[in-house]
């Protein structure tokens, strides 16, 4: 006999345009304490699609999470290596330390680089 999920409440807003979006607080307990992380799911995402990331952040918040950004004067116009710089700090936050240590996983790791400076293409 398999044991139905139960599904906490949750509150909505409804917008100016008459949207109504759902939204729950988890991990109430850091609020003041902690910066909030916001999940926000695509068009066709239900809320059980974020269940277990968020009820895994909402109990143990880890120390790094999001990307590392590099703020750079936006009238300086970059060179490839500084562009390469940059995207290699918010591109190695997203991967596994043991990932990117391990050698075979190199040439992957710069086509990833390439594309982040190339503007995807």
């Amino acid at each position: 006999m398999s044991k139905a999920r139960v599904v906490a409440p949750h509150s909505t807003i409804t917008l100016p345009d008459g949207a109504t979006i759902a939204y729950e607080v988890l991990g109430s307990r850091h609020l003041g304490h902690r910066q909030p992380l916001v999940l926000v799911g695509g068009m066709s995402s239900r809320r059980i699609d974020w269940d277990r990331l968020a009820t895994s952040l909402a109990e143990v918040r880890p120390n790094r999470y999001g990307l590392r950004l590099n703020k750079h004067d936006p009238n300086k116009r970059l060179s490839l290596h500084e562009k390469r710089d940059i995207a290699r700090a918010t591109l190695e936050s997203t991967f596994d330390p043991t990932w990117l240590a391990n050698p075979t996983n190199s040439s992957r790791f710069q086509w990833w680089l390439e594309r982040m400076i190339s503007g995807g293409r």
